[in-house]
């Protein structure tokens, strides 16, 4: 790790032309308390590109979907509803009405840095023509609330920061983890996107390099779960 990051050549910053149009994806169950915070966040994005949000309850029991049907949201944002079948068929539905070129995947207990969307799609954009996603970078939101939660903030920023970053100056970065993360859509079309699985952004991840596609990491794309 320490040779890789030695090794580490810094990019240059390309800003771009014209930042394309994203889907942001959220899938929730039982999240009232926090689902509003999430979409605010999102909603907040200094992107100059139009951010369509997707909004799919799986079937929460707390008034979640009740929450969302009776807020005022402007024509971006769109709520869907499923019964409680499980966080990947749940996310397969929201894929089927992405129009697109890219999609982020975002977790409803998640908050984004006003900048994290354009970090995170100028470096999917700018990068090789063989990289289908990009993994943001995750930081602990509660990290001072209690002893577990400061081990946390430990484990994330090594098992996560450090980790992927140097994976990431191999194009290999072996979890786009589904908290936040970029996808070119017909990519994830391709491979029939996310199997019902524990893990599914893991084996996810793993399907498209297994088929040669490569995925990074942007460590200013930054969200707080």
């Amino acid at each position: 790790m320490f040779i890789s990051l030695l090794h580490n050549k810094k990019e240059d910053k390309k800003c771009l032309k014209k930042e394309p149009d994203v889907t942001v994806l959220i899938l929730v169950y039982n999240g009232k308390e926090c689902i509003m915070s999430t979409i605010e966040s999102i909603k907040k994005q200094r992107y100059c590109g139009n951010i369509k949000i997707i909004v799919i309850d799986d079937g929460s029991t707390d008034g979640t979907l009740e929450l969302l049907k009776h807020t005022d949201f402007d024509c971006n944002i769109r709520i869907l509803e499923t019964c409680h079948r499980g966080k990947s068929f749940a996310l397969n539905e929201e894929l089927k009405h992405v129009k697109t070129d890219y999609v982020i995947t975002v977790d409803c207990d998640t908050s984004l840095h006003e900048l994290a969307v354009r970090n995170i799609m100028k470096k999917i954009v700018n990068s090789r023509c063989k990289t289908v996603a990009t993994a943001g970078c995750l930081f602990v939101r509660n990290d001072k609330e209690s002893f577990i939660t400061k081990l946390q903030q430990w484990d994330y920023t090594l098992g996560i920061f450090g980790v992927k970053l140097y994976q990431g100056n191999y194009n290999s970065t072996l979890v786009a983890q589904g908290a936040f993360s970029v996808y070119k859509t017909e990519k994830l079309k391709e491979i029939g996107g996310w199997q019902n699985c524990v893990g599914e952004d893991i084996v996810l991840t793993w399907e498209l390099l297994s088929r040669g596609y490569e995925v990074n990491f942007e460590s200013n794309a930054i969200a707080f779960t």
